[in-house]
């Protein structure tokens, strides 16, 4: 049988296993922990070099959005807040994010009655019969027939049956009857009527045209097939006119030159030359004339 001691010995002998096992776990847990760093939280140790690598080639801004500004092409963003003018309203943020426009308007319902014979208003409620009709006293009712005779010389009316004749016209009695003939007047600036065909004129089928034949024959001459071409009017032949100066105080003259005239100037008239009357002479002829009105000449009878 073991004694006390005995018992001791195994006991401590136990521990110290126990001891020295937990030691070295300790140990062991203790060589792979993390030392704690003020401000940082303990993670796995899962960021790897190809991780560091990746998040280095990634240049800065490279995930920044800029919001563009919304047009009628471009979804984006707008700004808020702007003032009021005039009808232009400002575009306001509810607390639940929603946008809204607040327009000032007053309640202006008009209220119409029905229309009567002596205010403008709304029509009465239709009644569904399709043979009514509104009434100038405001009311739907079926119209009265109205009957109409044959038309007559005396009053107007509706035209006698057709006579299934495409020969016969309605008459001024109201009768279809085979016109006896019609005579056309003959055309004239004021008269609406028939012309005659005259030579140098070609019918063929009821249509009139103008053959090159007939121009040729109504000239006398048969017109040139090519473009004529007129050098300019000179002293022994007709031709075209020079080209304009552009200057206006300049004419053309007989050798077909743009020039400007010479000024002609005249003196006073003389015995010897004519000329211009003087003022002199201008106000001692109308002294003439006043005393020769105021001479009495006496003739014998």
């Amino acid at each position: 049988m073991p004694t006390t001691n005995d018992n001791s010995i195994v006991t401590k002998g136990i521990l110290r296993y126990f001891y020295e096992k937990l030691s070295n776990n300790i140990n062991t847990l203790l060589g792979k922990k993390v030392d704690k760093v003020d401000g940082k939280g303990l993670s796995t140790n899962d960021f790897t070099t190809a991780y560091k690598n990746k998040l280095d080639g990634i240049s800065t801004g490279a995930n920044k959005y800029v919001l563009p500004t919304a047009s009628s092409t471009v979804l984006g963003g707008i700004k808020t807040g702007y003032k009021a003018s005039g009808k232009v309203y400002a575009l306001q943020i509810d607390s639940s994010g929603n946008g809204y426009v607040s327009v000032p308007w007053t309640d202006n319902n008009t209220t119409y009655n029905l229309a009567s014979t002596s205010a403008n208003g709304l029509l009465k409620m239709l009644d569904g019969n399709t043979s009514h009709f509104m009434r100038g006293d405001g009311t739907w009712a079926t119209p009265a027939g109205t009957t109409y005779g044959v038309v007559s010389t005396t009053a107007n009316g509706l035209a006698p049956k057709l006579p299934n004749n495409a020969s016969q016209y309605l008459n001024g009695q109201g009768k279809w009857t085979t016109p006896s003939g019609y005579t056309l007047p003959q055309a004239s600036t004021t008269t609406l009527g028939g012309v005659k065909i005259g030579t140098n004129i070609t019918v063929s089928s009821g249509t009139i045209s103008l053959t090159k034949a007939n121009v040729v024959s109504a000239l006398g001459y048969t017109p040139p097939t090519t473009n004529t071409t007129y050098a300019l009017a000179t002293t022994s032949a007709s031709g075209l006119l020079r080209q304009l100066s552009g200057n206006t105080s300049q004419f053309l003259n007989g050798n077909g030159q743009w020039a400007t005239p010479p000024n002609t100037t005249y003196g006073v008239a003389t015995t010897s030359s004519n000329g211009l009357m003087s003022s002199t002479d201008k106000s001692r002829l109308d002294q003439l004339w006043a005393k020769f009105d105021s001479m009495v000449f006496f003739t014998e009878d």
